[in-house]
């Protein structure tokens, strides 16, 4: 069954790593006191490098102002998970995203598994870890970001403005990137995870 197929499904368990799926995600960058460091841009959880970020539901009930009972992310009546999705789906975010803004996010793809779910933004997933990063010329310290982020062991490269220009209005021109290290097996670790 094609990925495709399978995510057409309400509920598909127990994708295994070496199945997963390669979405387009992005990410913002936080100083830590290990450097910087890729973050989801709404929780501010931090990735660490050479390790599977494992979704955690952080969701909070509205109405009674406290948190959701716990479950296994992605829930299906819930917005928990890691998020990744098309090329297209990321191209809308962002332009809508870039006009509050001022900063360029890191762009990239997701490896995505564990337990995948079907989502009008994409899909969103129980386990991830980066495939490919790539910054913008148009952000600030563009080259201590892309050095800084080989750290996570994959493809790193450097959108130069008229990439960022062009991946923005749909019409990508993906960078020659460089891999430096042989992507490990990350370890598994417990992380707060909302787009």
């Amino acid at each position: 069954m094609s990925t495709r197929e399978a995510l057409s499904q309400p509920v598909r368990r127990d994708v295994p790593r070496s199945q997963g799926l390669v979405a387009w995600r992005f990410w913002d960058v936080t100083r830590s006191e290990d450097g910087l460091r890729l973050c989801s841009p709404y929780r501010g959880v931090v990735w660490q490098p050479l390790e599977t970020l494992e979704a955690r539901c952080l969701s909070v009930d509205a109405e009674l102002r406290r948190p959701r009972s716990r479950h296994e992310p992605p829930g299906e009546r819930c917005r928990c998970g890691v998020y990744g999705g098309s090329y297209s789906q990321l191209e809308d975010f962002l332009r809508a995203r870039l006009t509050h803004q001022a900063g360029l996010p890191v762009l990239g793809r997701v490896l995505l598994w564990g337990r995948l779910l079907p989502d009008e933004g994409g899909w969103r997933a129980s386990h991830a870890y980066p495939v490919q990063l790539l910054v913008s010329t148009a952000s600030r310290n563009t080259f201590e970001v892309a050095a800084a982020l080989e750290c996570y062991g994959v493809q790193v490269g450097v959108l130069d403005a008229r990439d960022t220009f062009g991946m923005l209005n749909g019409r990508p021109r993906l960078p020659e990137t460089r891999h430096l290290k042989v992507l490990p097996e990350p370890t598994r670790r417990k992380e707060e995870t909302w787009p």
